[in-house]
């Protein structure tokens, strides 16, 4: 008898085990209705509701539709649903499901049913995500004889529209990159402080773009956003417009109040600049001058290097593709492009091009944004 309730048992056990697994994965419900949502030890809930990732800038607004929820939670489509941010000081979100981004930083938004379900969980990430739009067309890509090989023959290239970030990277904005998917990328040696499990911009460098970023860091912050780097062409057509041949950003010549590189004598004569910096403010007795691209995006010269999607061939620009050039298929480096706060002036020409092992990462190459028009 001992030996068949032992069966018995035995046989039990994989069932037993089958229905926890299965009330596991059920979305949570909020057991007590007449108690105000959220609870007071909210974060101690167990969400297992299937979350997805949204990003959206300050001061942006974007609507989540049904079709969303429905696809990474359990809502039925037409259920109506009210939302919760985790942090309503970073986004909130109205019945209509209205996101709205308030300041920088990471949170959850909560679709909740009528019967105080949690349907849905979605990470939101809120960026700085300021980014000028490049027009489709065509543009003069590379130098005229007289500087490197590498750069020649100039030629007409179209490319399609697409938008790339109005100024590189930030220490605070790569900081919640590193929240959100672990330390893989971190450097000890960027403006970026680890305390307690949490990274945060050392104090007074937010603003100062992100250093130390291997081009696989680059990628993958990049992909994090729903971005991509951008291409070498697509980086040389924001840097320099459309037909006009300007050796820099600005212009046929370089000033050293319209840039960060080496001898400028600005503030930051060491080091990189706050983002965005040569925009006609003065600090600390140096006065700027307003020194945007053509298309509106700032320290394309000067301030880091920055990584783009293509791999690095010193003979690219003789191989005649029209539109849309994506680079080589592979090779040993990828390129960088627009020179660094240690060059001099001659390296932060539009059409100079530089190169990388795509798993370096120093205090001279940081990188943008760009993202596809569609």
């Amino acid at each position: 008898m001992r030996k068949l309730n032992l069966i018995g048992i035995f046989l039990l056990i994989p069932a037993v085990i089958g229905i926890l697994i299965w009330l596991n994965w059920r979305t949570y419900e909020y057991p007590y209705a007449d108690r105000p949502w959220p609870p007071e030890d909210f974060n101690a809930f167990q969400i297992y509701a299937r979350p997805t990732s949204l990003s959206i800038s300050v001061g942006d607004s974007s609507r989540i539709d049904a079709f969303t929820l429905n696809k990474y939670g359990s809502l039925i489509l037409g259920e109506p649903v009210r939302f919760l941010s985790e942090d309503s000081s970073i986004c909130v979100a109205d019945s209509t499901g209205m996101l709205k981004g308030l300041k920088i930083g990471h949170t959850r938004l909560f679709a909740i049913t009528p019967d105080s379900s949690i349907s849905a969980r979605i990470d939101v990430t809120v960026v700085l995500g300021d980014m000028v739009w490049v027009p489709a067309g065509s543009f003069l890509r590379g130098s005229k004889p007289g500087h490197s090989q590498s750069e020649e023959p100039q030629r007409t290239i179209y490319l399609d529209g697409y938008w790339i970030d109005k100024c590189e990277v930030t220490n605070a904005q790569f900081a919640e990159f590193l929240n959100a998917m672990g330390s893989g990328f971190f450097d000890y040696q960027m403006g970026i402080i680890q305390r307690r499990g949490k990274f945060t911009a050392a104090a007074g460098k937010e603003d100062f773009p992100v250093a130390y970023v291997s081009w696989f860091g680059a990628q993958a912050y990049a992909k994090w956003l729903g971005k991509r780097l951008p291409t070498e062409a697509e980086w040389e057509k924001a840097a320099r417009g459309n037909f006009d041949d300007r050796d820099f950003p600005v212009g046929k010549h370089l000033k050293p109040n319209q840039a960060n590189y080496r001898g400028n004598n600005d503030p930051f004569e060491m080091g990189p600049s706050p983002v965005g910096f040569f925009n006609g403010q003065t600090f600390k007795g140096f006065k700027t001058e307003n020194s945007p691209s053509m298309y509106g995006a700032y320290d394309m010269a000067g301030n880091l290097f920055e990584w783009v999607s293509d791999w690095y061939d010193k003979n690219y620009y003789k191989w005649n593709i029209k539109s849309n050039p994506k680079g080589p298929g592979n090779g040993q480096e990828r390129s960088v492009r627009g020179g660094s706060w240690f060059d001099i002036p001659n390296r932060l020409r539009t059409g100079y091009r530089s190169s990388a092992s795509p798993t370096i990462h120093n205090e001279f190459i940081g990188f943008r944004c760009a993202k596809s028009s569609d």
